[in-house]
């Protein structure tokens, strides 16, 4: 690792994205003290230059930002990952997500739910298979504002 020459080692705490609690752990980005957006997939990147993205693999980034002082770096906690995992599961059984635009309400409409069916006729037939495997490919549903969920 190169030093920052003033930072030295340039710590910063790493805040999860989805529920805002600090992670466990510390980002050591020394000299690499700025971040990009990749622009294939729309994560950013911190501290690379020249590398592929760990998300997508691309190479196009935009450009680059030089850090503030005392900013955090983004990531996503230990409880987050395991409860997308968990979506992600009940998704690849049939389930679909959901989310509203208006109020950033998000989660999985189970896969025994009859709008299960409805959404996934709507995506399209590649939808309404399984794989070899059991396992369906994502789809969901957005909510433009509330008032479409409110009650569910």
């Amino acid at each position: 690792m190169r030093l920052h020459p003033e930072l030295g080692v340039n710590p910063r705490l790493i805040e999860c994205t989805v529920c805002g609690r600090e992670v466990n752990g510390i980002a050591l980005l020394g000299l690499a003290n700025h971040k990009a957006t990749c622009l294939d997939c729309g994560v950013l990147i911190y501290g690379q230059r020249g590398h592929k993205c760990a998300a997508c693999g691309g190479t196009n980034f935009g450009p680059r930002v030089q850090l503030a002082e005392r900013e955090k770096i983004l990531g996503v906690c230990d409880a987050c990952e395991r409860e997308r995992e968990k979506l992600k599961t009940e998704v690849q059984m049939g389930g679909i997500y959901v989310q509203c635009a208006e109020c950033g309400m998000h989660g999985v409409v189970k896969h025994d739910n009859p709008l299960c069916v409805d959404v996934r006729k709507a995506c399209g037939p590649e939808y309404m298979e399984s794989t070899v495997c059991g396992i369906y490919k994502a789809c969901g549903l957005e909510f433009l504002c509330c008032s479409e969920h409110e009650g569910e």
